[in-house]
């Protein structure tokens, strides 16, 4: 049975999901509001791997907006994301694969 792990870690938190591939569905997450390379987010992930024999393959994205994209967007109403986040992330993308 495939497990994969995703890790989402920002700068002042951790987020990782234990998926099941095959059923399409999420097994395990853990979310904590703490520097990933704090003593909390490792125990968390610790507990996360605990749950699972083998880890087949994990998944990380990490991408650094620059000096434009500092915050989350705000968005009220129209298309997501909106054209101004669009022409920012344009410019952004030689930054990420």
């Amino acid at each position: 049975m495939s497990r994969v792990l995703t890790v989402n870690a920002g700068s002042g938190s951790l987020k990782a999901h234990l998926l099941d591939p095959d059923a399409e569905e999420v097994i395990a997450t853990a979310e904590v509001g703490h520097p990933p390379d704090s003593d909390e987010a490792r125990h968390a992930l610790d507990e996360l791997l605990d749950r699972v024999d083998e880890v087949t393959a994990v998944g990380h994205r990490l991408v650094h907006g620059g000096p434009d994209l500092r915050a989350r967007p705000l968005w009220t109403t129209g298309p997501w994301p909106p054209h101004s986040v669009r022409r920012t992330w344009r410019r952004c993308t030689y930054r990420r694969p």
